[in-house]
């Protein structure tokens, strides 16, 4: 197979699993739109991802006694250790706690149609 030919058949597969990547998250959002729950999640950790300059933030939360986790990333400011262990939202899907996202800015929100609570006026000293 020619070099051209190859460079192309890269570029195909790979905006090829792009898009289903992007369905799949369409499809996940879809779900907790239609079928998400409201509770809280426990922020417990920070870590630096190699790329992209966001921070990843670690959360927890409970569904019927069992753990799960929750990631969400964001760019923090340097004392993001005064708020580990802080309560925030998080929306799971009913029938499938892994589908989530936590909820920490007001596009968070809007994605879900959910007003902005006064509660989380904290996050913006956190956020950069």
């Amino acid at each position: 197979m020619k070099k051209s030919n190859l460079l192309i058949l890269a570029f195909a597969t790979f905006l090829l699993l792009l898009f289903v990547y992007y369905k799949q998250q369409q499809r996940n959002r879809k779900l907790l739109v239609t079928n998400g729950v409201l509770t809280t999640a426990k922020f417990i950790d920070y870590f630096q991802p190699v790329t992209a300059g966001q921070s990843g933030l670690r959360f927890i939360y409970y569904v019927r006694e069992r753990r799960y986790h929750a990631m969400a990333y964001y760019h923090v400011s340097d004392n993001y250790v005064e708020y580990v262990g802080r309560q925030v939202p998080v929306i799971y899907q009913k029938d499938d706690p892994d589908n989530n996202r936590i909820l920490l800015t007001k596009p968070d929100f809007a994605q879900f149609g959910l007003p902005f609570p006064d509660s989380l006026a904290w996050i913006d000293s956190m956020l950069q």
